[in-house]
Parts: structure tokens; sequence; C-alpha cells
């Protein structure tokens, strides 16, 4: 029998104890807390969107309109007395622990237990090279953490056509930050041709409703806010060049651009390479997505902030694992055909 089918014979006989889940609730808590801190610990509160500011509604746009957390936050904060700060990174530990789960749900699909668990920490190995390593712009920006956990979520709901609990968390992910629009872009790319014409726009258009309704909602409640409504240009007093040029030159800087490549903790080079061995129509299609994400950046992000490809973590760290799974098995398959080759 090959290594994989020992493996796979072990992996069916897998049952949770009381051991391994009481280490695993452990890990849980010892990765989300140690990020947490370290995150608050070395990056600066944004000076256009200070935690407080958030909290009393007087931040610069677009960053008011990530509202979710601070609300959150506020509501705790009024009910315990407990200082924002602490709540603030609360609320960041138990999106970490979060995470794991909605990572486990999404990989559960493509891997058993007990790997499946072991690859869920994964994504928060991986959240380091976005959030902790990138020292040109090292924000703290409570909307990060939880918007990676609702992709991930959401990607996953897609996946198993969970439609009654996929939208109200499209919504509420929403309020945590707008770029659930690109989730939207994963939908079209998943299901163009596989859904009728009807059902396509009633979905995409369900979808793009509730998207348009809470940003419009949110831009009249802040509406008295500095700052735009979408954010082209510079944010803050003498900003006047777009983020179109300013990327523009950043890419210029090849040791700047060494950060940029750090994206994914450099994952993004084995899906070049080796993208072909993925047959899960769903992760193939939903990173074509990263195309149209990856320009729009150009014009309305910072690239220098790689913070901002981190709800993306997810799926690129999925396709990994299925890669690798993929050039094991085309391994021992390959030591097989040679073994019964060379047998008399």
């Amino acid at each position: 029998m090959s290594v994989f089918g020992v493996a796979e014979k072990q992996i069916g006989r897998f049952r949770y104890s009381p051991r391994y889940l009481l280490i695993f609730a452990f890990a849980l808590v010892i990765a989300s807390v140690h990020f947490t801190l370290s995150h608050y610990a070395l990056n600066q509160d944004f000076p256009l969107a200070q935690l407080q500011a958030l909290i009393d509604g007087t931040a610069y746009k677009p960053f008011q309109f990530r509202i979710l957390i601070p609300w959150l936050v506020g509501a705790l904060n009024n009910f315990t007395g407990v200082s924002v700060i602490v709540l603030y990174q609360i609320v960041e530990s138990v999106s970490v622990i979060a995470l794991i789960f909605c990572s486990r749900y999404f990989l559960r699909r493509y891997f058993e237990p007990p790997l499946v668990d072991i690859f869920a920490f994964g994504v928060a190995l991986l959240l380091p090279w976005h959030y902790l390593l990138p020292r040109e712009i090292a924000l703290v920006i409570p909307a990060d953490i939880p918007a990676v956990m609702f992709f991930t979520l959401l990607l996953a709901l897609m996946a198993r056509k969970n439609w009654l609990w996929y939208y109200p968390i499209f919504a509420i992910a929403t309020l945590n930050r707008e770029t659930t629009c690109f989730v939207a872009l994963i939908f079209l790319f998943v299901h163009w041709k596989k859904l009728s014409p009807q059902a396509l726009f009633a979905h995409m258009g369900t979808q793009l409703v509730i998207w348009i309704a809470i940003k419009t909602w949110l831009g009249f409640l802040y509406a008295d806010n500095p700052g735009e409504f979408f954010e082209i240009f510079g944010v803050g007093e003498g900003s006047d060049r777009s983020h179109f040029w300013g990327n523009i030159e950043f890419l210029t800087s090849p040791t700047r651009v060494l950060i940029l490549l750090s994206t994914f903790g450099f994952l993004w080079l084995p899906v070049l390479v080796w993208g072909k061995l993925i047959e899960d129509q769903f992760i193939k299609k939903a990173l074509w997505a990263l195309v149209p994400f990856c320009f729009a950046m150009l014009i309305i992000g910072n690239l220098n902030e790689i913070r901002i490809f981190g709800e993306w973590l997810p799926l690129v760290f999925a396709a990994n694992l299925i890669i690798v799974r993929e050039l094991f098995l085309n391994h021992e398959l390959r030591k097989f055909a040679n073994k019964e080759n060379l047998s008399p």
C-alpha cells in the first residue's frame, strides 16, 4: 500500500478525543491572543480613522463606513465599561478563532480530519505576512481580520449553495467592509454558464442591491464626515494625487516591490507554476477573480499596504494545499507505475 493509502486509512479511523480537543482549543486561544497583541503593539492607530473616532462616528470616509466592529465595541463599552482598546483586541482575537473555524469549514470540502484541523491553522500562520511584517504603512484597522473571516465564510457558504445563511452574512460583512462586492464577483466567475441566465441575474441582483443599499445608507449617515465616498485620491489634507499614480511610482521601486511580492507569504508563486493541477472548478474560477481585484486596487488602493489582499488568503492557501496534494498523488502514482513495470 502507498504512503498516501496508509494515510487515508489512518485518517478514516480518526476520532476526536478529549485530549485532542483540549490541545486544539489551547492552540486556538494562544494563536489568536498572540497575533492580536502583536498586531496592536507593532502597528499604529490610523490618524484619519482612530479607534475611538470610529466609535464616535467622526472618522474620515470611506473608513467610517466600516462600522460593524466600532458599533459592536461601542455597545460593549457602554454595557461593560471595559476599555475600548481591550474590547477591540478581544473582538479581534475572537475573529482569529472564528477565521480558523471558517477556514476549516471551507477546507472540509477537500480534506478530512485531522488534516483539515491542521490546515485550518495555516491561514492564521499567514496573517503576519499581511498585517505584521510590512512596516512601510503599519496600521491597525479593526475591520481587517473580521473581513478575512467573513470572506472565508461566504466562500464556504457559496461553495455549498447555502443561500439561507449566505445573504444575511453578506449583508453583515458589507457593514464591516465594502470589499464584499468582490465576493459577488467571485459568484459571477464561479456560476457563469452553470446557472440559467434568470438564476444568475437573480443572485447577482440580490447581492448588488444589498451592497448598494448598505453603502448608500452609510453614505447618508456619515455625509458630513471629511473624506470622499470612494477613495480614488489620497485621504487627508493636501492629498490631491490619485492612488493610481502613487501605485505606478511604487511599482518602479524594486525594493518596495519585494514587499508586494511577499503577498500571501509568496504562495501566489505555486499557483502560477502549478495552477493547472487544480481540478476543483470552484477554486480555479474563484482565483480568476483576483485579476480584476488587482486592477481595482491600482485605482482605489495603496499597493504598499498588502493588508488589502488579506481577504484572499484562505482561497490562495486552499489552492496551494490542493496543488501539494496533487503533486504528492502524481509522485505516488509514478512510484506505483515504476514498481509495477519492474515486477517480474
